[in-house]
């Protein structure tokens, strides 16, 4: 070969590139709740009136040391409340040539009632 390296070796670094990038999708909205800039970009629902919660801006009663601001999202404050919240997409999600995948993470606190 021409870089220095044999072909079999040349094939599977071209292959890994190519799966990497074949594996690569296109992050429509992503929010991480660094700050509390995301107030202005989510809005609660006024659906439910007097019976929807309140959101808050927190790392939670448990996170590992050290880890607090990786750890901060936002929280239903209210127990036994409707708990609605939308925000808008930065650029509109194609789903004709490629399923749509929603993921999302959700630390549950035990609450007793």
């Amino acid at each position: 070969s021409r870089h220095g390296l044999p072909p079999s070796q040349a094939m599977k670094l071209l292959s890994l590139a190519l799966c990497a990038t074949t594996a690569a999708g296109t992050v429509y909205f992503e929010e991480k709740f660094a700050d509390k800039s995301w107030e202005k970009r989510w809005v609660p629902s006024e659906w439910k009136g007097d019976e929807a919660g309140k959101w808050s801006h927190t790392a939670g009663e448990w996170f590992s040391e050290g880890m607090e601001a990786e750890a901060t999202g936002i929280a239903t404050t209210d127990d036994m409340r409707h708990h609605t919240i939308s925000a808008k997409m930065d650029k509109a999600a194609a789903t004709t040539a490629k399923p749509l995948v929603v993921q999302f993470s959700v630390k549950h606190e035990k609450k007793d009632y």
